[in-house]
């Protein structure tokens, strides 16, 4: 299709969509295709004849109203800056006509970029071309307008602004790819200023193929940006990478190390979020990649530290907006007892804007500063100190690095964007402004940090892809060290070609059944029961099972002895996995299962060889392996074969690289560990193997066997 043929489809994409409000101003569909035809002819010859500007060369390109444009006003969807026409152009938007890009409009956002579902705007609120019970759903926020243009292909990408997941949150709840670079990397000159210190010019398009090239026309030096990184920088940051690549001697597709962090596992994290982040960290296994768990501690801080900085910096940088230096003056009739200033303010800028003004301004304050601005620069500090030690590679920015504590060095680290699917529009109004503050929890750390994270969307598992208006993907974020976008590049396209990924409202689906078919055979070809003894992970001995889980668990185990169940381990994968691959195990002390002591999680009476008998399971961490398991007690162990080999395949399906260990009878119990029980705890304790035990109890007319029984327990060990 020509560029002329493809701007004028997504021309008419703004008239057919115009009610979903992703553009401001007025659009008129004959006016724009008049304005860019010759244009788009002058591209059309460029590119048959070899010699496009560059890989965007004719493409259109819609810019968020916060960044600078002299054709068009820059708003930033306010009433203070109504009518406003910047006398220069940014420095991305310059960069953009340069390479031969074409300008589709200016896309609607929260008022000066404060919020995140793109409600707070004079232009109206953003709808998601996703509806619930005929309710349109939030696009996210602040870019909701350059995030929804891009979903229903009224341009080709757009340029949107991350404070603290304003590009990656949009992307995530619209079905598209949101890119955030390194702090620096890109020019900020010519963006309105919300909070100096996080915000970054970020891209929303289709794939991250298309982010990748819009990336590689608008990054550079700016020397009229302060904050832009230097050519010399630059080019140490590039010839570090170049090492990294010749001593781990990478090809075109490198075995990457990826990281999990426990502390993205949250409890709020809805279902489909985590099965899906749970199917591509197996998708990504398969491909060759390498999982590790990991601990960033200090993300439980950063939201908190964020809306403590972030306000601090916007009542300072819209302290100019007052009607007199920069902004429309309030009319007489909104004036009260002559004051302007003041009247001004209140009149021309919104709620959400003067709540932030306002906290911003106590947090600054002498009584409070100590309080909360500079123990939230201390809490930054230690984000970043969290993200620069899992990561193998050095920040070019920083001279220490603490080599202590003993997880492991990743590449990328991979987490969900958003901790819920898009709300209900209406729901909002009602939501108190914590709450939509909390939808910036995962995307926040990385902002604090300044390094690039990149949100790409992934099937939904479950959607059956029969309702084209309902969501049918999830955000997943890759995370890089600073100045790595090429890393976090190389691992979109790793998960993207996954199953062919291609999601979004108008795009063809697989369906989860398909995508769970196709896994598990794949799964089950590559990890056979004959497979060998694999590496271990690194799970350290004070990660125990959150209770939550347990009782999950519990439930997932319920399922799978359930005789009237065929579809065992469709029933019991997703959870199961969930607390085996990612976070059930958290960092707290043993003493936290205390209560969990010597109690049952369920009673269930199953049918298994003519008999009725009782079983009972549970779950245990090899660190509070001595003070669940009563010691001197003796069971029989589970005698049905079958089950003990679903068991084992479902393990192995889950955890290939586990090593598995069946015991059965006392002298096996004692020839492995020791004749004494709690020796033998001891021992696989400090072993650094994590253990599923199953055993059945015995019948209560039947007396307890003694350590002399033949027999004791199945005994699986799953563990790192």
């Amino acid at each position: 299709m020509s560029l002329l043929r493809r701007a004028e489809k997504c021309f008419a994409n703004q008239q057919v969509y115009k009610h979903l409000n992703a553009f401001v101003g007025p659009r008129h569909e004959a006016t724009l295709i008049q304005e860019h035809t010759w244009n788009l002819r002058d591209a059309d010859k460029r590119r048959d004849g070899d010699t496009a500007k560059s890989a965007i060369d004719g493409y259109l390109i819609a810019v968020k109203d916060n960044i600078c444009t002299p054709e068009e006003p820059t708003t930033c969807a306010s009433a203070i800056l109504e009518g406003f026409h910047s006398p220069y152009p940014a420095t991305v938007v310059d960069k953009l006509k340069h390479a031969g890009a074409l300008i589709a409009g200016k896309a609607n956002l929260d008022e000066f970029g404060m919020g995140s579902d793109t409600v707070n705007s004079i232009y109206g609120a953003v709808k998601n071309i996703y509806t619930q019970d005929g309710d349109p759903l939030s696009a996210g926020g602040s870019s909701g307008g350059s995030a929804v243009a891009v979903a229903t292909g009224q341009c080709d990408a757009a340029l949107g602004t991350d404070t603290g997941g304003s590009v990656r949150l949009p992307a995530a709840f619209t079905g598209i790819t949101g890119f955030k670079p390194s702090y620096g990397m890109v020019s900020r000159w010519g963006v309105v200023a919300y909070a100096n210190s996080l915000d970054t010019v970020g891209i929303l398009a289709k794939d991250s193929s298309m982010a990748r090239k819009v990336f590689n026309t608008i990054k550079g030096f700016d020397s009229q940006d302060p904050t832009s990184i230097s050519v010399s920088t630059r080019s140490r940051i590039a010839q570090q990478l170049l090492e990294r690549k010749a001593k781990l001697g990478w090809g075109d597709k490198p075995s990457v190390r990826i990281g999990v962090p426990l502390e993205y596992n949250t409890a709020e994290l809805q279902t489909e979020i985590r099965r899906a982040w749970l199917n591509i960290l197996q998708g990504l296994r398969d491909q060759g990649h390498k999982i590790h768990m990991l601990s960033l501690p200090a993300t439980k801080t950063a939201l908190s530290a964020y809306y403590v900085l972030a306000p601090a910096e916007a009542s300072s940088n819209l302290a100019k907006y007052d009607g007199v230096r920069y902004g429309n003056k309030a009319s007489a009739l909104e004036r009260a007892d002559n004051v302007l200033f003041a009247s001004t303010r209140g009149a021309r800028l919104g709620e959400e804007v003067k709540r932030r003004i306002l906290l911003g301004s106590y947090s600054l304050s002498a009584a409070a500063i100590d309080n909360y601005f500079i123990k939230a620069q201390k809490v930054r500090r230690l984000v970043q100190k969290d993200f620069n030690n899992a990561f193998a590679l050095s920040h070019p920015l920083l001279r220490w690095q603490d080599e202590s504590g003993n997880q492991p060095k990743v590449d990328v680290i991979l987490t969900p964007t958003a901790q819920s699917l898009p709300p209900k529009l209406s729901s909002l109004k009602n939501r108190a402004s914590v709450e939509s503050y909390s939808a910036d929890v995962l995307t926040v750390p990385a902002s604090l940090a300044g390094i690039p994270a990149l949100s790409l969307p992934v099937p939904t598992p479950g959607h059956d892809g029969g309702d084209p208006n309902t969501p049918n993907s999830v955000g997943i974020q890759v995370i890089g060290q600073y100045g790595d976008e090429e890393m976090v590049f190389s691992v979109a396209l790793s998960i993207e070609s996954l199953s062919n990924l291609n999601v979004g409202h108008h795009s063809k689906r697989i369906t989860s059944h398909q995508a769970k078919k196709a896994t598990t055979v794949q799964s089950l070809k590559h990890h056979n029961l004959s497979a060998t003894q694999h590496r271990r992970r690194s799970w350290t001995p004070e990660q125990v099972f959150d209770g939550n889980y347990l009782k999950v668990l519990a439930t997932v185990w319920k399922n799978i002895y359930d005789p009237t169940r065929t579809e065992w381990i469709d029933a019991a994968e997703d959870t199961l996995t969930s607390a085996l691959a990612t976070g059930a195990l958290l960092s707290r002390p043993t003493t936290a299962l205390s209560r969990c002591k010597h109690k049952w999680f369920w009673d269930k009476s199953i049918e298994t060889k003519g008999r009725k008998d009782t079983y009972r399971y549970r779950v245990m961490d090899r660190a509070t392996f001595i003070t669940i398991l009563p010691e001197n007690e003796w069971y029989d162990p589970i005698e049905d074969d079958e089950t003990k080999i679903k068991i084992v395949l479902l393990l192995r399906r889950i955890c290939p690289d586990a090593n598995m260990n069946t015991i059965q009878t006392a002298d096996q119990w004692r020839q492995y560990t020791s004749p004494s029980i709690r020796e033998g705890f001891s021992q696989i304790r400090k072993s650094g193997h994590f253990w599923l035990v199953t055993y059945r109890q015995p019948q209560k007319e039947s007396e307890n066997p003694g350590p002399t029984s033949p027999s004791l327990a199945s005994v699986q060990d799953v563990g790192h």
